[in-house]
């Protein structure tokens, strides 16, 4: 049909196109993408093999080959995701955006952090301000990240919270001394202990408390 003809010369093998969800059977989605013949996706191309698509529902998909030796529409669900995922990443990595991840495993050089549903890595000098001896600790933590290396021919990613956190203390310390004047009192946290005294955290900056202005004694 003249409708056909059109989707053949709009939709080219590689695409990502939209289809429709026409039947669910135990081996997978029988979907319609306006082809002369109808694709099927299997249920492994869905997490645990589970998929929660209904009769009727659109579908976004990888048109992989337009007709197989079967005469049958090759698509694939999880790849047009990967491809999805790969995007939404560039495109966070374009407007340096913050990215809310999870430290999943420990690796060579420092862990992996999982971005919509992909591994990325961050080094373990990115991890923190200081350096983290033990990585281990850090597995299934929340963490803030910005993508600091982006490449996409490789597949290769690099993510760091170092940055994030150097950010907010620069913006604390602004706040700080825009603040601080002679006289005041403030509340501190204690960071080290030398034989001279005492170095304080203020919230941005550290001060010196020397020895004997800690106590009468």
């Amino acid at each position: 049909s003249t409708r056909i003809q059109q989707i053949r010369e709009l939709e080219h093998e590689g695409d990502i196109i939209t289809g429709k969800v026409v039947g669910v059977t135990n081996d997978g989605l029988v979907v319609d993408v306006g082809l002369k013949s109808e694709g099927l996706i299997p249920i492994s191309d869905f997490d645990k093999g589970e998929q929660d698509f209904k009769m009727g529902d659109p579908i976004e998909v990888l048109l992989l080959r337009k007709e197989s030796k079967s005469g049958q529409v090759l698509l694939s669900y999880q790849q047009a995701q990967e491809i999805r995922h790969w995007d939404k990443l560039e495109q966070a990595y374009k407007q340096n955006a913050i990215l809310d991840g999870v430290i999943k495993r420990k690796v060579k050089g420092g862990v992996n952090v999982e971005l919509f549903d992909n591994e990325v890595f961050m080094p373990a000098s990115q991890v923190g301000l200081s350096y983290i001896k033990d990585l281990d600790t850090m597995i299934d933590q929340a963490v803030r990240v910005k993508i600091i290396k982006f490449d996409r021919l490789k597949m290769n990613i690099v993510v760091s919270q170092r940055v994030i956190l150097e950010e907010e203390m620069r913006h604390k310390k602004e706040i700080l001394w825009a603040e601080l004047q002679e006289g005041q009192i403030r509340k501190g946290w204690i960071k080290n202990i030398t034989e001279f005294g005492a170095f304080i955290d203020l919230g941005g900056s550290e001060g010196l408390l020397h020895i004997n202005d800690i106590s009468w004694g």
